[in-house]
């Protein structure tokens, strides 16, 4: 678990292994007993859609809450998946060595999500997302590398993600993002939830710095050494040092753990770094117009309906301009 559907009996022999495989990623007992996990009111989730920033917000947090300490094998040994840590080993109630705040990752779209702690929801253009995600996979669920076209990718496994109809399915790209943003966008007034901070992928990229600053003050940081965890966290968050340090961000304990399991080879997708370049846009030659219009018309379908903005663009400028109104400065 968690279940991928097929699109068809005329799918792609390659997505069909791979979906496949996927199913095999989560054990049913593991995934139900981490929905399953009670939060304290001081826990905070990063909740992502995969591949808009996870790795790098779980870096950031915990280099804000040690001030630079990176003695992990992997950063999910010290911010465990909510999903995954039971098939891991790793025990969700452990006090994280005594750190604070305690820190969790997620994929879950709101309805599934544990419920009680506080959650940081990063989001990124949906053209960057699936690019990232076709990436990724190749080589490790796609088998062998190349099998599986982009395009191909793109239309029979993530546009073909919906709306879950259990907890064993994963919510697609435009059902996750409305989860969690229709509350907030309908508050209106430049309000953000309490226990709700929202992170765009393309600020990060833009001021990291700046938003390294509204992560440490969401996580509670104030007084004198409020500047120095910036600094460190910031530092230690840049690209240049998570590709210095790229196999403590290679999911390498995941796949250890479950490869065999999927029925794929020990060391699949090893060479899969989750630290690139992480580009603004970067999907744009590699998509075609026609791909193009239908990851749109699905934005239309989902997105516009729950949120009223017309493309991922409007969605971005609305979230600056809360920004503005928050702190009375640009982002």
């Amino acid at each position: 678990m968690p279940y991928e559907a097929t699109t068809d009996l005329n799918e792609n022999s390659a997505i069909v292994r791979m979906k496949a495989c996927l199913s095999k990623f989560e054990t049913e007992e593991g995934r139900l007993k981490g929905f399953a996990f009670k939060p304290s009111p001081t826990d905070i989730l990063v909740v992502t859609s995969p591949k808009a920033g996870t790795t790098w917000m779980q870096q950031i947090c915990h280099q804000l809450r040690t001030c630079g300490d990176m003695n992990f094998s992997e950063i999910s040994e010290v911010v465990p998946w909510v999903e995954l840590a039971h098939d891991l080993g790793q025990d969700l109630n452990a006090d994280q060595g005594g750190l604070s705040p305690r820190l969790f990752k997620s994929h879950a779209w709101k309805p599934h999500v544990p419920k009680g702690g506080r959650y940081i929801v990063c989001f990124r253009d949906p053209e960057d997302v699936v690019y990232s995600f076709y990436r990724f996979f190749d080589g490790w669920f796609i088998q062998p590398k190349g099998a599986v076209s982009f395009e191909v990718f793109a239309r029979e496994f993530f546009l073909h993600r919906d709306y879950p109809t259990s907890p064993m399915q994963n919510a697609s790209y435009w059902h996750h993002l409305v989860s969690w943003m229709e509350n907030i966008v309908k508050k209106g007034g430049g309000q953000e939830d309490e226990d709700v901070l929202l992170v765009a992928f393309e600020d990060l990229k833009g001021d990291l710095e700046r938003q390294v600053r509204r992560v440490a003050t969401f996580m509670g940081y104030t007084g004198g050494e409020f500047e120095e965890r910036v600094r460190v966290a910031t530092e230690h968050s840049s690209l240049a040092f998570m590709q210095r340090h790229r196999d403590k961000f290679d999911e390498h304990l995941t796949k250890e753990a479950r490869n065999e399991a999927m029925g794929l080879p020990r060391d699949a997708g090893r060479e899969n770094a989750k630290v690139k370049e992480g580009g603004v846009g970067a999907a744009a030659v590699a998509m075609s117009p026609a791909l193009r219009e239908a990851m749109q018309r699905r934005w239309q379908e989902v997105a516009s309906e729950s949120l009223g903005f017309g493309d991922y663009s409007e969605l971005l400028v609305w979230h600056r301009q809360q920004q503005v109104g928050l702190n009375g400065s640009e982002p």
